[in-house]
């Protein structure tokens, strides 16, 4: 007499079972897909609101290197002017002086 059950019935059984844990299985696979997708709609949020700063702040860096470069061609302007007026005074001077030591021999 053979005890035990025959090795096909043990197969169903199995199979039997691995369909009884498939609705659960369903279960923590919609749940980890709906807490992924959460989490997908809050980075991608984050990057949108991440982008729009990075974009404020590179239009304002955009405006500051404007107004600076603006600033150093004034200033190089100056010091242009300045130079040459300068360089007039030290002309004028100059020539003062080779006036004056002919005066004085």
């Amino acid at each position: 007499m053979a005890t035990g059950i025959p090795t096909f019935l043990k197969r169903i059984l199995n199979y039997v079972r691995a369909l009884r844990d498939i609705p659960h299985v369903l279960h923590d696979v919609s749940v980890r897909l709906t807490t992924l997708e959460r989490r997908t709609k809050q980075l991608s949020k984050q990057l949108t609101e991440y982008d729009h700063r990075l974009q404020n702040r590179t239009e304002k860096l955009s405006e500051a290197i404007a107004v600076t470069n603006k600033e150093a061609m004034q200033l190089s302007k100056q010091l242009t002017e300045y130079d040459h007026r300068l360089q007039n005074r030290t002309e004028k001077l100059s020539e003062a002086i080779a006036v004056t030591n002919k005066e004085h021999r």
